[in-house]
Parts: structure tokens; sequence; C-alpha cells
């Protein structure tokens, strides 16, 4: 019994999980085979005004699977249908078009066994799958209405700077991973607070500005007996700069889209008040629920709630995806 004892205290060491009071450091132990069903429900819920405006759920199956194994990685295939996709997908079949960018993409990750870091491998695959979709979009809407075709142009040339290269696109598939990886290699006591303050590129901009996310990851719970161990994170994202950039599209979409000079001075002039009167916050939640026998999570609550202000108008848009993970 005392060897049984110390084999099991040796392999929840192994984990990062020796004992509810000492340091916690998860990191992917995983094998060749393993494989998981992910069953996501995406629930969006939007207040303008206090009107609501949206109320809507979305489903979709996905699947992941460990396919290879090298002395410092795992290579990670995910096969699943891309919420914004499924979107713009809406929109395609709304708009009545033939076109038919919609199928499923097989993401290739490699993640470090020590820490659990990604990289996806085979990003220009993705970025050729989100180009054909935005213009697939972008060319259905223009024969709607010249118009609106131009808006939709501006905005999307915007989002497809952001496929010019691998950080980028990996940027834009970063939550395909993240709810996998985001808590491993983080070194933790429970309950206590782990801070940590990153800045990254604004990929809406092609200015040298930057993005400043701050985290901060505790161990809510940690069930040894079950083998479970709860952890939640807080992301208070600064967007300033992202409605920065908002602001001076808003500008473009008026010469764009306003050919009279006379009438584009007297629209600039009317929106200007309305642009200097925006404002945006953002705050991310997820919970993750781990085994600490596989170290796979098994449960993960993301909700992520955005707040937008502009003259006479305000708004509250909370998406909550709850993902449940089955071997």
């Amino acid at each position: 019994m005392k060897k049984l004892l110390l084999s099991a205290t040796a392999l929840l060491f192994a984990l990062g999980a020796s004992a509810q009071n000492d340091p916690v450091m998860l990191a992917p132990n995983w094998k060749v085979g393993d494989a998981r069903t992910l069953h996501i429900v995406q629930k969006t819920y939007e207040i303008e005004n206090d009107t609501v405006t949206e109320d809507s759920t979305d489903e979709l199956d996905a699947q992941v699977k460990v396919t290879k194994s090298s002395a410092k990685a795992f290579t990670v295939e995910m096969v699943y249908e891309n919420v914004m996709l499924r979107r713009l997908t809406e929109m395609n079949a709304a708009l009545g078009t033939a076109a038919d960018p919609w199928r499923k993409l097989t993401l290739r990750y490699e993640v470090q066994k020590a820490d659990g870091k990604s990289e996806l491998m085979n990003w220009e695959e993705a970025q050729k799958f989100m180009v054909s979709a935005f213009e697939a979009i972008g060319g259905a809407v223009n024969e709607e209405d010249a118009e609106a075709g131009a808006a939709i142009a501006l905005i999307f040339s915007h989002i497809m700077r952001m496929l010019n290269d691998k950080e980028s696109v990996q940027a834009m598939f970063a939550d395909q991973i993240g709810w996998l990886t985001g808590v491993y290699g983080k070194t933790m006591l429970p309950k206590d607070t782990l801070r940590i303050v990153q800045k990254e590129a604004n990929p809406f901009s092609q200015n040298a500005d930057s993005v400043t996310t701050t985290t901060l990851m505790t161990i809510s719970s940690f069930d040894m007996a079950k083998q479970r161990m709860v952890i939640r994170t807080e992301e208070r994202v600064d967007v300033s700069q992202f409605v920065k950039v908002m602001k001076d599209m808003m500008r473009g979409m008026i010469d764009a889209m306003v050919k009279d000079e006379k009438d584009k001075v007297a629209a600039k002039k009317k929106m200007q008040e309305e642009i200097d009167g925006m404002d945006m916050t953002m705050k991310n939640q997820t919970i993750t629920t781990v085994s600490t026998r596989t170290s796979w999570p098994v449960k993960v609550v993301q909700t992520s709630r955005v707040t937008s202000k502009a003259p006479g108008e305000h708004s509250v848009k909370t998406e909550t995806w709850t993902i449940d993970v089955k071997e």
C-alpha cells in the first residue's frame, strides 16, 4: 500500500499537482493517438439602448488528435468549423450566392511538451482558406450593392492585413488552440493569483502600436480525489488602439462611399461628433476544468463581454463558449 501511495504521489508531481499547497505547473502529458471530441455551444446576447437585439445559440462538434511526438513537442490536429466563418456562411446563403469556401479546415499545431507553447504549422493553408472566404463574401455583396460592397471591401482590407504573415495568421486562429493550451506552462500556488502582462502588435494597424492584455490566473479549486483542477483566468484587454483604428476606418468609409465633395465635407462634420464619442471596453473570462490524470481539459467555459458607447447609443454584447471535451 505504501509503494502504491508513493507511485500515485510521484505521478501527481509529474503533472505539476503534487499537493494542494505546493506550486502547480501543468504541462501536456499526452501520447500519440490521444483523441478528443468537442461539443461547442456558443451563446450570444446583446443589448442596445435597453433593447435586446440578439439572443442566439450555435452548436458545433469538433475533433482533436495527437498525431506525432518528438523529444520536445507533440503534433496536434484539429478539425472543426470556424465560428466566424459560420457567420459568413449564413451571410453567403442570405445573398443567394453559390460560392462554397466553407469546407472544414484541419489545423496542425506543434505543442511544446515543456510549457504547451504552440505553433501553427500549416498557416499558409489556413491563410488561403480565410482569404477565399473574405473574397467570396466581398464579391457577393458587391454584386448586390456596389456602395455596400465598397464599405465591406474597406472593412475586409483591415482584416486581410492580419493575414500577411505567419504571426498574424496564428493570432487569428489563437482561440482554436488557446482553449487547450492556455493553462499550460504557468507556475501557480493554489488560491494565489498569477498576473501576466503581454503586449502584442495591433493587427489592425500599420503603425508600431500595440494591444496590452493583463491576465489574472487562479487555481480556484483542486480536488485530488476526483483528479480535477479548476483554473480561473480573467483577461483585461486595453482596446484603445483598436478603437483608434476603427475611428480611422469610419472616416475612410465616408471617402469611399460619398463621391460628391460638398456632401463629403458635410458627412465628415456630422460623423466627427459621433466618432469622437466612441469608446469600447473588453473583458474576457475562462474557467477551465483539467484532469490531473491526463492533463487534458474536460470542460472550458469562455466568456467575452464587450461594452460599446457612442453619442446616444450604448450596447453590451456577451458571448459565451462552452466546450465539453470527451474521450
